[in-house]
Formats: C-alpha cells, structure tokens, sequence
C-alpha cells in the first residue's frame, strides 16, 4: 500500500491543505476556545476531503482543564447564575435549533459536556438511585424480550442496571452514557457480576455506532433527556436493523414527577434558556412519541406504575441528595439559606403521599415497544 503523501509546510501553511485538495470555499478550523488558527503545518492526502471541523487549539490554556471549551463553559454556567452563563445558554441554543437535524450533532456536542458532568456528579451512587424504579427497569427489559446472541443496545445506560437485565438473558450488550463516571461505575459492576457487557461513552444524539448494528435498542429514562429529542430520537432508528425491536421506559406527561419538577425543582434553578429546554416529560404521551419515532417504528405502548417506598421524607431527600446527580449539581451552586429552604420544599412535597407506614408515592410510567420499519 502506498504511503500517504505529505504537503511541504510553506504550502501547508499557504493553503491549509495540499494544493490539489485546496478548496476556496472551506473554512479554516480554528480553535473553538480562543480562536487561533489550528491547520496543521501538514496533511494527509489521504484525509484531506474529510469536512473541517472545529477543534482546541494544542496551545490552548482551556487544554488544562481537561475537558478543553466544553469543560470551560460548563464552569461558566455551573459556577453561579452569572449573565454570562445564561447569555450563552440562549445563543447556543438558538443557535442549534436553527440549523438542519443532519448537522445538529456537532453543534450539540458542547450541550453534552456539560450535562454530563451534572449527571455524573454522584458517580457510583447512581446505582442507589436506580434501585427505586427497578420494577420499571425490568418491564422494559421484558418487553424488548431480547433473545440469546442478539445484539442489543441500552441508550443512555447510567450504571448499567438495565444493560445488566438484558444480559442476564444471553444477549450481546453494549451500553453507551455521556457521563464517564456513570460509564466507570456501570463497568465495575458488571466487571465484578463476571457480565461481558461492552460499555462506552457516547452521545445519544450521534451514537457512536454503524447503521443497522442491533437487533433491538433499548432506552430506561434516559433518552429522555436529551437535549434535542429529534435528533435523539433520529438515531435510535439508525442504529436499530430493519425488522428489529425497540423499547422504551418514559415518565408520564401528567406523573407526580412531572409536578415536583414544576413546584419545587424549577424554585431552585436558574432561569430557563429562550427558548427553554425540552421537558423529559413531554415524552410521556403517545402522540409525542409516535411523532418521534413513528418515521422509523411501528409503536405500541403500555402504562405501568412504579412506587417509590421509603419511611419518610428526610430518607428520599437523603438519597437524591447523595446519589441523583443533577440535585448534587444544583445543591453545589445554592447557598446555605437555598440549601434548607429546597429541602424543606422536598420533603413537604414527599410527605404527601404518607401511609400509616411511610412514603409511598406513585410514578406513572409508559413503555414504548416499536418494531423497525
């Protein structure tokens, strides 16, 4: 095989690229933190009709955070509610809706980091968390029936207890999260469960995955969450072969989580964007769903209830506090007066659904279950 040729650094440095695959049209990548010029004083012929795409620059001081721009702006808008954080909130995301969904993944990129790291603030603990709604894990899980030595997909997998019951069936799973720490705790369980499950971070909105790669795909309210549900939605399709199976775990529109986001989280976050965020439960009804995902799936859909049991208020507060990864964000960005004042609206709000015996508050979900046209 003949090695790839080499342009001259002055004609690198003249045209960005070798002179046949010069293009007058392309725009040259620049870093997207302090926007220096990032052409390398080479190319490969071999990748020079790849698009350009943005990048750090290697000399750029956001390299030493780790996370480069991404991780740059996140501490932007996670370290207070300062103008400037809301001000790129909003041009960011009108930014993205206005562009075509083929080409929103890149966009929505920087969007990822920064949730991820609100997601994976409680790392492993989130397996504690998950443990409250495992009987609609297992709904789902049964639902999609995944059968010996089918490849098998868990979108947005967290720790990976629901990658965990598609295996225990003899299937070929992989789990993908945007969160890394969620992604390191999900491969220590299943490391020490003996489970061959391959996990990975990935975007659900540019899954990391061929076309057509899985028998079935599978999502426990986790795609919920994204940040574009179109383009989410889009590559649930993509990576589910023809004739293949998909299932999904959502909140109902009208649940009681539905309403503690509106009466007590939202008194404690900062103001929406413009436009504001898509709720996760906007999934929870039929007609938005097959909106979503009726292009690709024929859909069927159950209604389940999962109830959340515990002796009192003061225990759900503690375990959203020390394993939901989004409170632990929020708790870290609220003063002491905010800190006390949100618990105290969490546990009112949990004290509602009082027995004789504790807390017993009922979470209406919805199973999706589609089959790939």
């Amino acid at each position: 095989m003949a090695s790839a040729r080499r342009c001259s650094p002055e004609v690198t440095k003249a045209v960005g690229r070798s002179p046949q695959h010069a293009s007058a049209n392309r725009k040259v990548p620049s870093c997207t933190a302090c926007g220096e010029d990032t052409r390398r004083t080479r190319c490969d012929s071999a990748d020079a009709n790849r698009p350009a795409r943005a990048r750090t620059h290697p000399d750029c001081p956001s390299k030493a955070t780790g996370h480069g721009v991404a991780h740059f702006r996140s501490r932007i808008w996670f370290s207070g509610l300062s103008a400037r954080g809301l001000l790129y909130r909003e041009a960011s995301r009108r930014r993205i809706m206005k562009v075509p969904l083929s080409e929103r993944a890149t966009l929505m990129r920087n969007e990822v980091w920064t949730a991820a790291s609100s997601w994976g603030a409680a790392g492993s603990a989130y397996e504690r968390f998950s443990e409250h709604f495992a009987d609609a894990l297992h709904h789902c899980a049964q639902r999609l029936a995944p059968r010996a030595r089918e490849s098998i997909l868990d979108v947005a997998t967290g720790t990976g207890w629901t990658a965990r019951l598609l295996a225990s069936r003899a299937a070929t799973v992989s789990g993908v999260d945007y969160s890394e720490e969620l992604i390191t705790a999900a491969k220590a369980i299943a490391r020490d469960r003996r489970l061959g499950i391959a996990f990975e971070v990935g975007d659900a909105h540019d899954l990391p995955y061929a076309d057509h790669s899985f028998d079935g795909v599978c999502s426990t309210f986790g795609v919920i969450f994204a940040s574009d549900p179109e383009l989410a939605a889009r590559e649930l399709g993509r990576v589910c072969r023809p004739r293949g199976r998909l299932a999904l775990a959502v909140w109902a529109k009208d649940c009681v989580l539905a309403t503690m986001a509106r009466e007590v989280f939202t008194r404690f976050s900062p103001p929406p964007s413009d436009p504001p965020p898509p709720s996760p439960y906007a999934w929870g009804s039929e007609d938005r769903m097959r909106e979503l995902l009726e292009p690709a799936f024929d859909l069927y859909f159950e209604r389940g209830c999962s109830v959340l049991r515990e002796p009192d208020g003061d225990s759900v507060w503690r375990l959203w506090e020390q394993a939901h990864g989004l409170t632990v964000t929020r708790l870290a960005r609220l003063d002491d007066a905010s800190k006390s004042a949100f618990r105290d609206a969490f546990i009112d709000f949990h004290e509602r659904f009082r027995t004789p015996v504790g807390i017993a508050m009922p979470r209406d979900y919805i199973v999706a279950v589609g089959t790939r046209r």
